[in-house]
């Protein structure tokens, strides 16, 4: 009987998560696909998608690079130089874990006071980039040694049999579990390319290509603010279109990389 409850119960989850994923695509496409207008990829300042579109991309890109390198050095660092029971070790997954549930607001104003305030870095894209990059590695450290530890112990058995050396062994080790890996990567490219809430008090929202230390407006606040002043509905409905899109195109882009194992 309870075996039963529990595939009626498994059916109904997977047949929600579907019909709720199908329902927002839908949503988000027949809203948005047929108020999509040419002069909205322009560099026009007023009404350009394109200029947040690159902010999004320049911004995120930066920030899963930076966050990438930190979190798999750290995993690396935990999973073959410290003990399981280690003290350390366990506060840094119980730090790891615990800001991978923090609200982005509170990240942004923790950056605002952090990186604007206290180091001067004002609202520009440096204080953005740094703010996604602290939010993206707990998800990435986490999984990274969750993919280390899937790896089978007989396969680092046999490559310490086989007199390799650590570092060896850390790169078989990697090669192994990239898959895996690049799975945290692309829950967190999805997530940051999404985030409103932490980029309005690092980033800000002004209409224009930042560089370093200028402030910009990437899809997700230029959503926000299109939606916010209500008098922008049918661009507010094509950018969640573009955006939806664009994250679309990164997964896909990422599970090809990893099918093609590159």
């Amino acid at each position: 009987m309870s075996s039963f409850i529990f595939k009626i119960t498994m059916k109904i989850s997977i047949f929600l998560i579907i019909f709720l994923f199908l329902s927002i695509i839908a949503f988000v496409f027949l809203k948005g696909a047929f108020y999509i207008d040419l002069s909205y990829f322009t560099l026009n300042e007023e009404k350009s998608i394109l200029i947040p579109l690159i902010n999004t991309f320049n911004i995120v890109f930066c920030a899963i690079l930076l966050s990438s390198i930190f979190s798999i050095s750290t995993a690396i660092f935990l999973c073959f130089y410290v003990k399981d029971n280690s003290i350390f070790k366990k506060i840094i997954l119980l730090c790891a874990n615990t800001l991978a549930a923090i609200p982005s607001i509170v990240y942004g104003l923790f950056a605002y006071l952090f990186f604007v305030i206290f180091f001067n870095f004002k609202i520009s894209f440096l204080s953005g980039m740094l703010t996604l990059s602290i939010m993206a590695l707990p998800i990435i450290l986490v999984n990274t040694i969750a993919a280390i530890k899937s790896v089978e112990s007989d396969y680092i058995k046999a490559a310490y049999a086989l007199a390799f050396s650590k570092n060896t062994v850390i790169y078989l080790v990697l090669k192994r579990a990239k898959k895996i890996i690049f799975s945290g990567i692309i829950l967190a490219t999805a997530k940051l390319c999404a985030e409103s809430a932490a980029l309005i008090y690092t980033f800000g929202s002004l209409i224009n290509i930042a560089n370093i230390f200028e402030s910009g407006r990437t899809m997700a606040v230029h959503l926000y603010v299109l939606a916010s002043e209500g008098l922008f509905l049918e661009q507010s409905y094509a950018s969640a279109f573009v955006l939806l899109f664009f994250i679309s195109l990164i997964c896909i882009l990422f599970n090809y990389l990893i099918r093609k194992e590159i």
